[in-house]
Order: C-alpha cells, then sequence, then structure tokens
C-alpha cells in the first residue's frame, strides 16, 4: 500500500512540473480540455493541480483572457536563480570593440 502511494505521488509531482513547463512555455491557447489530453489525466484533476500551483504562486488566472500564466512565485524562483547562477558561474561579457 505504501508503495503504491508513494508512485502516485511521484507520478502527480510529475504531472504538476509537466503542467507548470506547458504554462510556463507559452501555449496560451490551451484549455482544461486541451491540458487534460496533453498530460493524459481527466480535466478534474488538471483542475485540481492548477489550483494548488495558483494557491502556491506557481500559476495565475487571467480572467480576461481566460488563460494561467507562471505566477508570480516562478518571477522570484527565476530571479534567485539568477542571481545564484550569477555568483557561481558569471556571465562572460565580450568586450565592446570601437
Amino acid at each position: 500500500m505504501l508503495r503504491k502511494k508513494r508512485q502516485q505521488t511521484i507520478q502527480t509531482t510529475e504531472k504538476t512540473l509537466e503542467l507548470l513547463q506547458i504554462v510556463a512555455s507559452g501555449h496560451r491557447d490551451l484549455n482544461i480540455n486541451d491540458l487534460s489530453q496533453k498530460l493524459k489525466i481527466g480535466r478534474e484533476e488538471v483542475l485540481l493541480l492548477l489550483v494548488a500551483m495558483e494557491n502556491r504562486g506557481m500559476v495565475s488566472w487571467d480572467n480576461s483572457k481566460k488563460i494561467y500564466n507562471p505566477g508570480g512565485e516562478v518571477r522570484d524562483m527565476i530571479k534567485k536563480l539568477a542571481r545564484c547562477f550569477s555568483r557561481t558561474c558569471p556571465v562572460q561579457v565580450a568586450p565592446v570593440l570601437p
């Protein structure tokens, strides 16, 4: 029983990350049915994942366009990651030629 629960948790996590990737990739014309087909899960599960992600700030609902967009938490994570990478792997800037 515990093994099955772990497997379900991993699958749900995989679908959540896949859904975030889809939203972040700019597929603006995908509705719930499209997302359900892309993820190969039911509409209800897609909605539950989106609501959970919205509660955590990972996605936000645009009521005028009827789409989900990456949320503020994703933007904050990007900024933090950019700072982290700039410290560990500074970007080499090419010198400006006259």
